[in-house]
């Protein structure tokens, strides 16, 4: 077997791992090989690696990022900040073991700004630094990441609750002349849609995941309709969040649609306050496994016919709605549920034992109560889930 395909073989294996990041740490210290892959998995999205450690470490593993980014930039940059008296103490004056920047497909503005403000005044920093040296070490860096990472795939940009919108507009404007292949794109909206955000969409080339939450009750989001129909064939999951109108028959070209999750804010509101879900109630979407309504739901009658038509494929489904009826629709319709969120009442055994006949591959059933006092008789329910559960069911939970 050769060193390559090994080496393809044993990444795919530690692959598995990148989401256990301190086993996925351990395995730097196996072997140059092993070494080399995991170094590739934790610098795909090193900043959210902290967020599985301590208050004090995540300190210390900041530290380190920011030192290593520094060992990583060119002479140039690294010139460029000494001739301004920023000097940065690195881990080792030779040239690091990789360049870990090539590795990053994950790019978070808000966290590089983050580390370089919070050690710009601590000791390992041997000069003053102010506002504008900080400018100055944030400008080099990224730099670096636009000249040397091959393929980022998400981009995370926060911006400052005094930020212009004309400012917001330019940076989109900007962005798209350098990014065309984001995979994953999360934008909230806190203001009115932009030209730059516009333009910015329409340039993508690959995107596959796509999350839109708006704060705003009366903004009017079909300025933004053709720059989503242009990724017709790549999205795979999108997901609409917040209110304001929109209408969802542009999602019907979305025919490689395997994830739609809808979320209104936490009345209870119906999903047509988002948009008509009426017109999507006779699409097909034949990809299509994870279908969630989160807080509000669609009409009963849209919810039951669309579910006729796109229910068989579904893998998992998500829905608040207080019908007992539902239970059957679901039962009747969506026979290869693995996973399913729903209300359940006082009284409704029978809905629970039809969906368990029905959905013989179910493996998870989590139970939102209405009414907590009134609710289902725990004994009886056990009863019903010994006997009537499939064998692959394994989680039950309440809320």
């Amino acid at each position: 077997m050769s060193n390559h395909l090994i080496f393809d073989c044993l990444y795919e294996v530690i692959e598995y791992l990148e989401e256990d990041k301190a086993t996925l740490h351990s395995c730097l210290l196996v072997n140059s090989v092993w070494c080399k892959i995991s170094v590739r998995i934790l610098w795909r999205n090193i900043w959210s690696y902290k967020y599985t450690l301590s208050n004090l470490k995540q300190f210390d593993l900041e530290l380190s990022i920011l030192k290593t980014l520094v060992s990583c930039l060119p002479d140039k940059s690294k010139n460029f900040l000494h001739n301004n008296g920023i000097f940065i103490q690195t881990p080792d004056q030779n040239s690091p073991m990789f360049n870990y920047v090539e590795f990053c497909q994950v790019l978070s503005i808000h966290e590089v700004d983050m580390i370089i403000h919070t050690f710009s005044i601590n000791s390992f920093i041997t000069s003053n630094i102010s506002s504008y040296n900080e400018y100055l070490i944030t400008l080099e860096l990224f730099k670096m990441f636009m000249n040397q990472i091959p393929s980022l795939k998400e981009l995370i940009y926060t911006p400052l609750e005094n930020i212009k919108v004309s400012d917001v507009s330019k940076f989109f404007y900007q962005l798209s002349r350098i990014c065309h292949n984001i995979q994953f794109l999360d934008i909230e909206l806190e203001s009115e849609i932009t030209n730059g955000l516009i333009v910015f969409l329409s340039a993508q080339q690959n995107l596959k995941y796509l999350k839109l939450k708006n704060n705003l009750v009366d903004l009017d989001w079909t300025a933004i309709i053709p720059s989503l129909i242009k990724h017709t064939y790549t999205l795979t999951k999108f997901n609409l969040c917040g209110e304001g109108y929109l209408p969802m028959s542009f999602m019907a070209s979305f025919n490689n649609l395997k994830e739609l999750v809808i979320r209104c804010s936490s009345d209870g509101g119906k999903v047509d306050s988002i948009g008509d879900f009426k017109e999507l109630q006779y699409v097909t979407f034949p990809q299509l496994k994870i279908l969630k309504f989160c807080y509000g739901h669609p009409h009963k009658v849209f919810l039951i016919k669309f579910l006729e038509n796109n229910g068989k494929n579904l893998e998992e489904f998500s829905v608040i709605e207080e019908d007992n009826f539902l239970k059957f629709i679901i039962a009747k319709f969506c026979p290869n549920l693995k996973k399913l969120f729903i209300i359940f009442e006082k009284d409704d055994l029978k809905g629970l034992k039809l969906i368990f006949k029905s959905c013989k591959q179910l493996e998870s059933i989590k139970f939102w109560c209405s009414d907590k006092e009134h609710f289902l008789d725990k004994n009886e329910m056990l009863e019903v889930i010994i006997k009537y559960s499939p064998k692959n069911f394994y989680e039950l939970k309440f809320y």
